[in-house]
This record gives structure tokens, C-alpha cells and sequence, in this order.
């Protein structure tokens, strides 16, 4: 689709968002824009200027995504923050401490939940704010819109990947390692495909309630078997570990990647009722999301100690390992599918507009199949090319996840912050100052760790390689994923 069509899309965007304040009886912005900021493009033309009926025809039908509750969503939004994560969270515990990982993870929380405020603010105060790509191209033109969808669909394809890559491992441990790997992530993507073609949100929320008990009931009962085996605390514990640096910055990225779904905000405030309600849920998920991740990593490594292992379930008895891998499967191929949907909503109307999304006709069904295939197939192939976990989750969170967490929203709001004073000569006060420094100063120190992260988990991977702690890529052999 080029880039006038995008913007024709965008502009019915905006359009549909003016109507709906309209119609709610309001058009405030809560004192940070008077006005719809018209998006950038790259011949200097307005939103504005478009005829009417081809801004109608490109965004017809995308109004029927708004159809979720604050509520809906904010189960929604823990069922896909609590996962992946809490997986990996006992071994980190074990490389900095357990003094040292409840610190990280309670302030990484709290930033977070500060972060996914700031999304909100950029959606329900700028009209036609749909995607992070949308917030480029408003801020920077073409090239900001091309920068962020390359970094907006690697954030998604990462909750794509590596829940297929954990359903791969949960299968390989049911089948106690009797079926080769390749078959299990062949069945882990066709199912992930099956459930892909339901589209939205709105169609798998009941799916993904389910997925929500599927990860709860796994790591509560790990919580449970591994004190009552162990029958005391482990006499090698450390309040405050001294590792290297290149392990210290792999386990903050493990820990980062477990608040990690700032990638889906956008689409779960597409879907949204009434988007300012998200705030909300953000609230009430990453409460959840902070207690439960630190009693996750706190008690298994308490009773673990260096011997905890990622995923956490390993640290299971074999009969009961293999019983909550088969319960984990659920939770993993829906989220997987959380993250598939979020990529076709966005790749699917590129190519065949929004009519054709919401069209469930024998043409536009086969249309949606070839394209979520064809995605299907290359992230199976990457897939099947990484033969580790938790160096996988550190992996995806020094290339995408520590941007859109914490940097990508962090600059982007200090920057239209900026431009608002700016534009309408409002005084630089010392608060606004301080907000500014504090914003830009964190986002840059976001990208320092992220490309700082992305040496070191390299780093790793070569050395693991070169101690042949990982099977080969595209092979039968799951010696690396079931003990």
C-alpha cells in the first residue's frame, strides 16, 4: 500500500475519533493539545485535505473494533504480561540476589505502569493515534512512520515467537522428549494459525480468560511442590549477588521482558470502548503482574538457590512437570495468537483495506489465510532456528521490548510535551524543565541498555554455543529443552 493510502487510512482515523468525542458531547484533550495535530506526510499536505469519500471508503469498517470494556481488557492485558516472563524470573533472582531482584522489579513495575500512561495520554490526545507507527509519522514524517513499524511489528513477532517457543519446550516435556522438536512447533504454529483467523479481540476474549488460569495455576503449583519437597531454604541464597556484567545485563533485560507488552497497548486501546478507561486496567494488571512476579522469583529462588532453572517448571518432579507443561500449552498458543492478530490488523488492511478484514466471504477468508500463513511460516522458520529460552526472551527485549517499554514512549511524549509549549509559547517552567530532562534523560539510558544488552546476550549465545550447551537449530534432538 503506499504511503498516500496509509495516510488516507490514517485520516479516517482521525475523522472517526472526532466523531465519536462529538458524540460523547466532548472534544477535550485535557489541556495538551487544543486541536488535532494534522499527521505529517511526505508531500506537506494536510490530513484535512483529502476528499471525504475516499478518507470513508479506505477506514470503512474500522469502528467495529471498538467493542471491549475496561474490564475485558484489563484481564486481557494480564493474561499477556503474566507469562513468559515469570518463567525465567527465579533463575535472574539467582544471578543478582534476591535483595536486588525484588528492588529491580518493583521500580521496573512502577515505570512501566508509568510508561503505559504515557501511551494512553499519546492515543486519547492526538487524533488518529493508532499504532506506534502512527506516533512517528505524526512526530517525524515518513521516515518516523517506517522506524516504528519496523520496531512496533519486531515488539509483536517477539510475544509471537517466544510463546511459540515456549510451547515447543511445554509439549517436548509432555511427551517426555520422545517427539521430534520440529513436529512440536509444527503443531504449535498450526494452531497458532487456526486461532489467528478469529481476527480480534472481542472474538477471543473467552479463549484468552482461559489462557489467564493456564499460567496461574502452572507457576502456583511450582510455587507450592518446590517448598514442600526442598523442606527449607537453600544455604546458598544471596541477598545481593556479584555476577559479571555481561550475565548482570542479560538477567535485566529477562526482567524487563517480563513487563513487556507495551507493544499490544495500541491495539488493546484500538479495541477499546472508551480508551480513556485503559488507564484503568493498566493499573490493576501491573499490581497483579508486580506481586506475582516477585513472589514467583523470591520464593523459588529462596528454596531453589543456584540450582533454579528457566523455564521455572523445570524445577518440578517429572510426572507433575509434564502434567503442568500440558495446562501451560493454553496459556502460551492464545497469547501467541494475541501477538499474530495485532500483526494482521495491521499488515492485512495494508493490502486489502478494512472491508476485506471484516469480511468472513470465501474470497477475503482465503485472502487471510494465504497472508497469516505466509507470516506463520517465516516466524516458524526463525523459530525453529533458536534452540534456547531464556536467552531468547533477553534476546527480544534488547531489540525491541526495552524500546517500546520504557524508551519509545518515554521520548515520544517528552517530545510532544515539547512542541505543544512550543507551538502555543507557553513558558519552560522549572516543572516542565525537570519533566523534559527527566523523560529524555531516561529514554536515552533506555537505548544505551538496549544496545549494551544486545552485546551481551550475543556475547552469551557464542559462549553457550562454544561449551555446546544448545542442540543445533532444526533438529529432533530436545536434549537442550527436556531434563
Amino acid at each position: 500500500m503506499s504511503h498516500r493510502s496509509l495516510e488516507v487510512e490514517k485520516a479516517y482515523r482521525t475523522s472517526l475519533d472526532a466523531d465519536q468525542r462529538k458524540a460523547n458531547g466532548t472534544f477535550e484533550h485535557h489541556g495538551m493539545v487544543p486541536e488535532p495535530i494534522p499527521l505529517a506526510d511526505s508531500g506537506g499536505v494536510a490530513v484535512g485535505e483529502y476528499d471525504d469519500n475516499e478518507v470513508h471508503e479506505a477506514g470503512k469498517g474500522h469502528d467495529k473494533l471498538r467493542t471491549l470494556e475496561w474490564t475485558t481488557v484489563c484481564f486481557i492485558l494480564t493474561t499477556e504480561v503474566t507469562g513468559l516472563g515469570c518463567l525465567s524470573l527465579p533463575q535472574v533472582a539467582s544471578v543478582v540476589g534476591y535483595g536486588g531482584f525484588v528492588v529491580s522489579m518493583v521500580l521496573l513495575g512502577i515505570v512501566a505502569t508509568w510508561t503505559g500512561v504515557m501511551i494512553q495520554n499519546l492515543k486519547t490526545r492526538n487524533n488518529g493515534i493508532f499504532l506506534y507507527c502512527d506516533v512517528g509519522d505524526m512526530l517525524y514524517g515518513v521516515l518516523g512512520y517506517r522506524i516504528m513499524l519496523v520496531i512496533q511489528t519486531a515488539g509483536q513477532w517477539v510475544v509471537l515467537a517466544g510463546n511459540a517457543l515456549t510451547t515447543g519446550i511445554a509439549l517436548t516435556n509432555v511427551a517426555a522428549g520422545s517427539v521430534c522438536l520440529v513436529v512440536w512447533f509444527i503443531v504449535a504454529f498450526a494452531a497458532i494459525f487456526f486461532l489467528t483467523q478469529l481476527r480480534t479481540l472481542h472474538h477471543m476474549r473467552w479463549i484468552l480468560y482461559l489462557s489467564l488460569v493456564c499460567i496461574i495455576v502452572p507457576v502456583t503449583t511450582t510455587l507450592i511442590d518446590v517448598p514442600l519437597r526442598e523442606r527449607g531454604i537453600a544455604s546458598n541464597i544471596k541477598a545481593f549477588n556479584s555476577s559479571d556484567f555481561k550475565g548482570t545485563l542479560v538477567a535485566i533485560l529477562d526482567m524487563v521482558f517480563a513487563f513487556g507488552g507495551h507493544s499490544l497497548f495500541f491495539v488493546f486501546l484500538a479495541e477499546m470502548r472508551e480508551p480513556r478507561d485503559f488507564k484503568k486496567a493498566l493499573y490493576w494488571s501491573q499490581a497483579f503482574a508486580i506481586s506475582f512476579f516477585v513472589t514467583v522469583g523470591l520464593v523459588l529462588y529462596l528454596y531453589g538457590g543456584d540450582s533454579v532453572s528457566a523455564p521455572a517448571l523445570n524445577m518440578l518432579a517429572t510426572t507433575l512437570r509434564r502434567v503442568m507443561y500440558g495446562v501451560i500449552v493454553i496459556h502460551t498458543i492464545p497469547v501467541a495468537t494475541l501477538a499474530s492478530v495485532a500483526i494482521m490488523q495491521d499488515m492485512f488492511p495494508r493490502f486489502y483495506g478494512w472491508d476485506a478484514f471484516f469480511s468472513f466471504n470465501w474470497k477475503d477468508t482465503s485472502k487471510y489465510m494465504l497472508v497469516s500463513g505466509v507470516m506463520l511460516t517465516v516466524s516458524w522458520a526463525i523459530v525453529e532456528s533458536i534452540p534456547f529460552f531464556s536467552e531468547f526472551l533477553s534476546l527480544g527485549s534488547s531489540i525491541a521490548t526495552v524500546w517500546l517499554t520504557y524508551g519509545v514512549p518515554a521520548f515520544f511524549a517528552a517530545e510532544n510535551q515539547r512542541r505543544y509549549y512550543s507551538r502555543n509559547g507557553l513558558p519552560f517552567t522549572m516543572k516542565r524543565k525537570g519533566f523534559l530532562v527527566g523523560a529524555y534523560a531516561f529514554a536515552f539510558a533506555s537505548a544505551a541498555l538496549a544496545v549494551a544488552g544486545l552485546v551481551a546476550v550475543i556475547m552469551q549465545i557464542a559462549s553457550n554455543y562454544e561449551d555446546g550447551e544448545y542442540g543445533p537449530p532444526f533438529t529432533c534432538d530436545s536434549t537442550a529443552y527436556y531434563p
